[in-house]
């Protein structure tokens, strides 16, 4: 479980040239982005909660985004592939794509999902959000040569998609309950999801560690 500590400071700022030109590099003092697993691990996948996601997403809703965005890329910089993963769940549920275009997902290879999904039907994979959780349905991918970079897939954000207009909030247990009970029970499975699969999920409601 990592811990980051961020935020954005208008009186103090140090200016790096990083891989898209320069970036500011943001004083740690006030906004705090705390314990975001990723999810290509086997560890992250059971420590992943959707808790921290939420107030993450929140605070980040809050400062608009081009601060949100300065902080992204420097999280999306740190050495650690599970550190750097969290970018992008943060990207699924902060951009949303642009009239009439796609919202493509990163490319991290083949996946594969926690039960029998429907092709295709998973637009925000590698999450689905549900009344405002953000889920995690894949259970690991198989790749073949390079994976795309969390940072590369900001930019990509950046560039092809639009700031979300949903607002993400902290849920009470009940709202988190009820929005996995939609979500085991959604049409884009093929098949009832087994015992396993609803652990997991349960496991992600449960308060953070």
């Amino acid at each position: 479980m990592k811990k980051s500590l961020f935020v954005v400071s208008i009186a103090v700022a140090l200016i790096a040239i990083g891989l898209h030109g320069i970036v500011i590099a943001l004083p740690p003092d006030a906004v705090p982005l705390e314990d975001l697993p990723g999810f290509v691990s086997i560890q992250a996948r059971k420590d992943y909660r959707v808790d921290p996601y939420l107030l993450a997403a929140a605070k980040l809703q809050k400062l608009g985004m081009e601060k949100a965005v300065e902080i992204l890329r420097h999280e999306a910089r740190q050495p650690t592939q599970e550190s750097s993963m969290s970018v992008i769940v943060l990207c699924r549920m902060l951009f949303s794509p642009k009239p009439g275009a796609e919202f493509r997902r990163p490319q991290l290879g083949a996946s594969f999902f926690i039960g029998q999904a429907v092709h295709n039907a998973w637009k925000l994979e590698p999450i689905e959000i549900v009344d405002g959780v953000p889920f995690v349905i894949v259970d690991g991918y198989h790749l073949v040569g390079r994976a795309e970079t969390s940072e590369e897939y900001l930019e990509y954000c950046v560039k092809n998609c639009e700031w979300s207009k949903s607002e993400f909030k902290p849920k009470s247990d009940a709202q988190k309950a009820a929005a996995m009970e939609k979500l085991l029970a959604s049409p884009k499975w093929e098949q009832p999801l087994p015992d396993e699969a609803h652990k997991y999920l349960a496991l992600q409601i449960n308060r953070a560690k």
